[in-house]
């Protein structure tokens, strides 16, 4: 006798569903039978978040990885050149969430990439981090000295990466200024 095809399904969740698939055979001298456990793996998923998603150069970002699947191998590429990032984890359900830090330096967007492989496939994210520079305050005066009654002085904005400036003229008019 042929036993049909069945399928079975992973509940929602990130473990392991045993089954226990009983078969029973009967005749006239008794009965008999025998149980096979049946293991569904959840499916992998790349799951990762980034605190904060958006910060100034020399911030920690906290990466928190709780992807799912079974037999797990992770690879993170953080997108700035800096050596390829490997984990493991043999059950997500228990082994998870895992976090780690990375400082970027330089400002600039960054693509960070999880890879992740398992015993049912593989996935990949990616998400976008935005590194700022802060900013720096610099300008140029026409001349350090005058003499009184021509003492106007011309003052030129240098700085970089400001989103606003403020200026300070003890003894001038007027005595500040923002833009």
């Amino acid at each position: 006798m042929n036993i049909p095809a069945l399928t079975f399904s992973n509940p929602s969740g990130n473990a392991i569903q045993v089954y226990n698939v009983r078969y029973r055979a009967s005749n006239h001298c008794g009965t008999r039978d025998t149980v096979i456990p049946i293991k569904v793996h959840p499916p992998v998923r790349a799951i990762f978040s980034a605190t904060p998603s958006s910060a100034c150069v020399g911030t920690a970002i906290t990466f928190q990885n709780t992807s799912w699947g079974d037999s797990l191998t992770f690879i993170w590429d953080m997108g700035d050149g800096s050596p390829l990032r490997y984990d493991t984890a043999l059950a997500a359900a228990t082994q998870m969430p895992r976090s780690h830090t990375h400082t970027y330096t330089t400002p600039g967007t960054y693509t960070v990439t999880l890879y992740v492989k398992g015993y049912c496939g593989k996935d990949t994210l990616r998400r976008t981090i935005t590194i700022y520079p802060y900013p720096t305050a610099s300008f140029n005066v026409d001349a350090t000295e005058k003499c009184q009654g021509s003492a106007t002085f011309t003052f030129t904005n240098t700085s970089t990466t400001g989103g606003t400036y403020s200026w300070s003229f003890p003894g001038g008019t007027p005595s500040s200024s923002t833009a």
